[in-house]
């Protein structure tokens, strides 16, 4: 089956527009990832200070 100039050009513009939302899910998970591994950051810094200060580490369900 051979297709039209215009049906190519259709076709390769749904075929970037799928990969476009492919990389922007991407590029969302990416930053969700890196929100959690500031929040991360953040909750092991305070704890390291907790631990500094005397006080007594929380039990973490997280941990094994």
């Amino acid at each position: 089956m051979l297709m039209t100039q215009t049906e190519m050009n259709q076709f390769l513009a749904q075929i970037n527009q799928a990969f476009q939302d492919q990389f922007n899910k991407l590029e969302a998970l990416e930053v969700k990832v890196a929100d959690l591994e500031d929040q991360m950051s953040d909750l092991r810094r305070k704890e390291d200070s907790d631990n500094a200060k005397g006080k007594r580490p929380k039990a973490s369900a997280s941990r094994s």
